[in-house]
């Protein structure tokens, strides 16, 4: 598996080099000239149809690119040692920490996608494009680090880390966290169907914080049953 996580990862980055080479538009002069003379009530609608009828297979490589390019680091990080040796992070102080990096890194990845949309021209010049969901930063920062705290709670009374990942079992198992891993998991699949790479790692870190907590929790409640069992 190491192997062909190396093998996605090259694939991704020469997709991605390739597109470095296209050009966005298939005539930009005459692309630009239509747009300045775009007018109307209609205006905007007017800027989509334009745009999609010139932009080429640029952008499109590009996302695909660097998005098989995440998956293919972040399987590389998954089976280094092998998928029996992927283990749960190893201490509570390191869980609460990925909890921060994954709000940290949703948030600044968000933006960072705002700016590359208003590089790649996807507004026209008269919207306000990149003001008002700028403007959701703050409380999107806010939700996300209540959200990350109110999880730790699952780190209260008997919890275990460092648990392998391949050690999941339906048998203890806390349903909160199991509902939240599943439906991260849909999401990042819909994300990489859509070739949206700003979020995978984001997504990956979540998941794996959710994982953390519920293998840390499963694995706990599985030793006291067992030493009840043997009592």
């Amino acid at each position: 598996m190491r192997t062909t996580a190396y093998i996605v990862t090259v694939i991704g980055l020469v997709i991605f080099g390739y597109s470095l080479f296209l050009e966005p538009y298939t005539n930009e002069d005459e692309f630009n000239t239509k747009y300045m003379e775009i007018t109307g009530d209609d205006r905007s609608e007017q800027f989509f149809e334009l745009r999609n009828e010139y932009l080429t297979i640029k952008y499109p490589l590009a996302d695909y690119g660097l998005t098989i390019t995440f998956i293919g680091l972040i399987a590389i990080f998954v089976f280094y040692k092998g998928w029996s040796e992927f283990k749960t992070v190893t201490s509570k102080g390191l869980i609460i920490g990925l909890g921060i990096l994954a709000t940290l890194t949703t948030t600044i990845l968000y933006v960072a996608d705002l700016f590359n949309e208003m590089a790649r021209d996807s507004a026209p010049h008269w919207a306000d494009s990149i003001g008002i969901p700028l403007m959701s930063v703050p409380p999107m920062l806010i939700f996300l680090l209540i959200w990350g705290g109110l999880n730790l709670i699952g780190l209260r009374g008997g919890f275990k880390t460092g648990v392998p990942v391949s050690s999941l079992r339906f048998r203890q198992i806390n349903y909160w966290y199991l509902i939240i891993s599943i439906l991260t998991s849909i999401i990042i699949i819909l994300m990489i169907i859509d070739g949206y790479f700003w979020m995978i790692v984001p997504g990956f870190l979540w998941l794996y914080f959710y994982i953390s907590i519920l293998l840390g929790r499963q694995a706990s409640r599985i030793d006291n049953s067992e030493i009840q069992e043997n009592n």
